[in-house]
């Protein structure tokens, strides 16, 4: 290797970590249990981390679970996808350091994994400059779409391990090996997310059409064994999946335009699609990919994505328009009724931008352009928030303690998130009554909907709400204690999803129903439905203040990021057990002329 290579080499593995430490450089990494992400997702995705390990370790294929929708179960793999890939790849980090960290660490590789699959298509497209190569990968490494994929705890939609390989192969596409490489390519694709096949095969036709014209019936059969390969590849998970559509358990298939599981509002969708590229190195690489005319299939595959990206409608609040192409698609693709993002198809949309600047910065030679554009795509990571990745404290909350000592089926209040109440599973390993998805009528089971309708106490709880019009009795609690032990109350996460008012009210109403609290800290109220009246013992109430303690100190020092759409009042944070014994009859003598009988009355 040359010096001037070497040189290249050296600047180009220094923009590497440079951007990995931008990345992961925040002290709350150091947190015993840290996790990434805001929202609901980081929950869920923690738990699937979770269950896939114990699964594989077990030496059963992560299908079916009891860990919730208690006691029938769900087949997860039908609801879900079946998309495991980054979730095994896991499972020796968390062996090592648990599943916290080793999805964080997880999350390392995926970034690094993202920049090294680009190397290779660099290195075709620009063989003379090694030192493009590293800048422009490390572009595609840190793009928009795969931090604010990360930062909403999705790794799995983040992996692009095997984008740019399947763009290599059908760019060199010479003979029958370059099929094999492109069918395995995009079934790996396929596998850690079902989406980025269609993905590949949209943003590519162009490409695709341009190697038909050029090698005739040859290039016809070259991509029939590139799709046989694919099929095959993909189909130890896909197998399920298909079963499942045989016997009609996959939710959210087939469904019309308006009643879309997901159908988001035509303006936020449009906003979604501007959320990947309004930052100033994405804009000019849509630009340099208009402008590069004689690489037309980078214009027209960024052209087709784009279009792809805005779903079904497009437009402001004060003026939609019907995607006519993209409904055609809707109407008569059940798969793509389960796709609730379509805007996910930047993921390959990055992949041809990056291409654009490869080829727009060959002709320049200038060693700057690279270094300019990782330090530009850095700093507007860092002013939309994405850099660093935000990590918080996923510890042991107290109740968890309490839970796990006397063994049983739990329903947790709120029921419509997939936040805290997943990640402490990890630690009581008792069956939920809940689980992902169970605030969506589509994606229920049939006995979970069935126990809806039959018990109002358990309707009211999963609807968070309580209207009067069916009145609670003992009669309905005593059912629910056929087949739940535990009601964990979780009331911070009450207050960050529906507000403080919310959660006060629930905290009264549940008392008022079930007596005293078995334990109750600021964080969460526990009530054991086998042992009414009873409270935790001292040994358990000094083993949970231990824990509790713990707690609050790590988030004193490393405090939990919320959106703006999470923010609550700081000072009610603590609101514990509820209100005071005063207030708490002052709200039972307002709430009883409305219908909602105490207890007692009910007695």
């Amino acid at each position: 290797m040359s010096t001037e290579a070497g040189r290249a080499r050296a600047v180009g593995v220094a923009m590497f970590a440079l951007i990995v430490v931008a990345i992961f450089f925040d002290p709350a990494f150091l947190t015993p249990a840290p996790v990434f992400g805001v929202g609901v997702d980081p929950g869920g995705t923690l738990w699937m981390y979770d269950w896939v390990k114990n699964e594989v370790l077990s030496g059963n294929f992560p299908a079916h679970t009891t860990r919730m929708y208690y006691p029938e179960g769900v087949d997860l793999m039908a609801r879900n996808g079946s998309n495991v890939v980054d979730a095994i790849i896991s499972i020796p980090f968390q062996l090592a350091f648990g599943p916290q960290r080793g999805m964080m660490i997880t999350a390392v590789l995926i970034i690094l994994g993202n920049g090294f699959s680009f190397l290779p298509l660099a290195r075709y497209l620009a063989p003379q400059r090694p030192y493009l190569h590293w800048g422009v990968a490390g572009w595609w490494m840190s793009n928009g779409y795969v931090l604010q994929e990360l930062q909403g705890g999705r790794p799995t939609q983040a992996m692009l391990w095997f984008v740019p390989p399947a763009v290599l192969a059908l760019v060199r596409f010479r003979d029958s090996r370059d099929a094999i490489l492109l069918g395995i390519w995009t079934g790996l694709a396929a596998l850690v997310y079902w989406y980025s096949a269609p993905f590949l095969a949209l943003a590519l036709a162009p490409l695709g059409l341009a190697r038909l014209v050029r090698d005739g019936l040859e290039g016809v059969k070259k991509l029939a064994i590139a799709l046989l390969i694919s099929v095959m590849v993909a189909s130890p998970l896909a197998a399920p999946i298909v079963y499942s559509l045989t016997m009609g358990n996959v939710p959210g298939l087939a469904e019309p335009v308006g009643e879309a599981m997901l159908y988001v509002d035509a303006a936020h969708r449009f906003g979604n699609l501007f959320e990947r590229s309004d930052d100033l190195t994405t804009v000019l690489a849509v630009v340099l990919a208009m402008g590069t005319l004689r690489r037309a299939w980078i214009l027209l595959g960024t052209m087709i994505g784009i279009w792809f990206s805005l779903g079904l409608r497009f437009g402001t609040s004060d003026m939609l328009i019907d995607n006519v192409p993209y409904i055609w698609l809707y109407e008569h693709s059940s798969f793509i009724t389960r796709l609730n993002f379509p805007e996910r198809i930047w993921s390959v949309v990055n992949c041809l931008l990056a291409c654009s600047f490869l080829f727009t910065f060959a002709r320049t030679r200038s060693r700057w352009l690279p270094i300019l554009l990782v330090l530009t795509g850095l700093s507007e990571r860092r002013s939309d928030r994405t850099l660093p990745l935000s990590p918080f404290d996923a510890s042991e909350m107290p109740a968890s303690v309490i839970v796990r000592t006397h063994p049983g089926p739990i329903l947790t209040v709120p029921v419509q998130s997939v936040d805290s109440v997943l990640m402490q599973q990890m630690y009581h390993r008792q069956p939920m009554v809940g689980g992902m998805g169970d605030h969506e009528p589509r994606i229920r089971t049939t006995e979970y909907s069935a126990r809806i309708a039959s018990n109002p106490f358990f309707a009211a709880l999963v609807a968070n709400s309580d209207d009067g019009a069916s009145p609670w009795t003992r009669a309905d609690v005593d059912a629910l204690k056929q087949w739940v032990r535990w009601i964990w109350f979780d009331s911070e996460l009450q207050m960050r999803t529906n507000g403080f008012d919310t959660a006060r009210t629930t905290a009264m109403r549940l008392e008022a129903y079930l007596g005293k609290p078995y334990y109750s800290d600021q964080y969460s109220s526990v009530w054991d439905l086998r042992r009414p009246g009873a409270e935790a013992t001292e040994e358990e109430q000094e083993f949970a203040s231990a824990v509790l303690g713990v707690r609050s100190d790590r988030e004193r020092l490393f405090p939990r990021p919320t959106s703006d759409q999470e923010q609550v009042l700081e000072d009610e944070a603590a609101f514990g057990a509820g209100l005071s014994d005063k207030e708490k009859d002052d709200e039972d003598e307002e709430a009883a002329p409305g219908g909602t009988p105490s207890m007692k009355e009910d007695h």
